[in-house]
């Protein structure tokens, strides 16, 4: 075969090489990382098909090895056996020694950073394994097949990140250096919400504001990494809130729940252990005898003492016209979250009252209902439209004016 010929048919099968990929199976190879011969086998029968079809039968093997070699640069044929399903162990003759791999990490914010480093621990250690024995002459034809290794890898510890390789030589050592970029789409902005039995409202967007900055860290991550990380993150908005003075002063549990998307939330809520609280200005809508009025309640939390979750309150409200104040002492039990029965006996004169609550304190419907025996059912079913603002449709048998519009504000 002279040269030029030579030439034409190394240049034809190398075509066939890179653009034909059929199924594997026809041909057994060894000697080279098992994850590089997948595509080397599917490579090899494609070249091995065309060869049969378009080089004479004594020139076969002759021509199969010359294309061959010339195609796997940093490996020669050791053995080759032509048969119906043709065998072909490599060895290495190129640099394969000193390899060493390098991890660029991103440049993330405390905590995102350890986040980052904690899921990619030990991978410099999977990379390397995957390197050691390729000799550096065989990166550009092992190029695609590496970088798919490396990526399930990757994938096996994050989502939501790509990466790209870079290849440096010297003559002490050959070095990988793997560097990560997120990947779309990213997190915009979080809107935390603060919910809290035990501090005034009027502490809620104070806590919601500084909630807000610190969780900045977290502004441009992948939404695909932060859902892998939301109890982590739903635990750094717990210890920034408790680190705050009006949270650690009243020694509140907190508890955070992180809702990744673009436009993330988190909720929030601070709630005492020991006691709970509120301040509020109800007025009414539609009956004509009832004047506004100022309620405080007040309660204590008995779980720490008792294991149960029952509460014991203290509720106290003052008609704004004639400055008269009524009473109400109860307890109440939590049989689910947000569910609670309980009893309660109003002063001066109203006597006992059983009643039900169900309200998770967010902005969504509640029910409260209370049912005497003398003075018959009082119930109301309200909606949040802010954090210090419901309106309910409130049913009381005692007045004249059973139905009406219920506005409180709440300090």
């Amino acid at each position: 075969m002279n040269i030029f010929k030579f030439k034409k048919t190394v240049a034809f099968f190398a075509a066939v090489f890179f653009l034909y990929t059929p199924e594997a199976g026809a041909v057994s190879l060894k000697g080279m990382p098992d994850w590089a011969l997948p595509s080397a086998t599917r490579s090899i029968e494609a070249v091995w098909n065309e060869i049969k079809l378009s080089i004479e039968k004594e020139e076969q093997e002759n021509t199969l090895k010359i294309v061959i070699e010339q195609l796997f640069q940093g490996y020669r044929i050791f053995d080759l056996r032509l048969a119906d399903t043709p065998e072909i162990i490599f060895v290495n003759t190129g640099d394969s020694s000193n390899w060493d791999v390098e991890i660029n990490y991103p440049q993330l914010r405390y905590p995102a950073n350890e986040w980052f480093r904690k899921d990619m621990q030990g991978i410099d250690s999977g990379i390397l394994k995957l390197i050691e024995s390729v000799p550096v002459e065989a990166l550009p034809w092992m190029d695609t097949a590496l970088r798919e290794r490396i990526r399930m890898l990757i994938e096996e510890r994050v989502s939501g990140w790509d990466f790209s390789v870079i290849v440096r030589l010297s003559d002490e050592k050959k070095l990988m250096q793997i560097s990560f970029t997120p990947v779309q789409p990213y997190i915009l902005s979080i809107t935390p919400k603060v919910a809290s039995n035990a501090l005034p409202v009027m502490f809620h967007s104070d806590l919601s504001a500084k909630l807000t900055a610190d969780m900045s860290p977290i502004i441009g991550l992948p939404v695909a990494w932060a859902k892998q990380h939301e109890e982590d993150i739903s635990r750094f908005a717990v210890n920034k809130l408790e680190d705050r003075n009006a949270v650690s002063n009243i020694r509140a549990s907190v508890s955070a729940k992180f809702y990744p998307e673009q436009i993330s939330r988190i909720d929030t809520s601070i709630d005492s252990e020991r006691f709970f609280f509120s301040l509020k200005l109800a007025a009414y809508a539609g009956a004509r005898l009832r004047a506004p009025e100022l309620w405080l309640t007040a309660g204590w939390r008995t779980a720490g003492l008792t294991n149960l979750p029952l509460d014991i309150y203290s509720e106290t409200y003052i008609t704004l016209d004639e400055f008269k104040a009524y009473t109400r002492l109860g307890g109440r039990l939590e049989i689910f979250n947000g569910i609670f029965i309980g009893a309660e006996n109003a002063f001066p004169e109203e006597g006992l009252w059983y009643r039900f609550w169900w309200d998770d304190r967010r902005r969504k419907p509640y029910v409260w209902w209370r049912w005497s025996p003398d003075l018959g059912h009082n119930f109301a079913i309200g909606a949040r439209l802010r954090d210090d603002l419901s309106i309910e449709l409130h049913y009381d048998e005692i007045y004249r004016d059973n139905f009406s519009i219920r506005g409180i504000f709440q300090f």
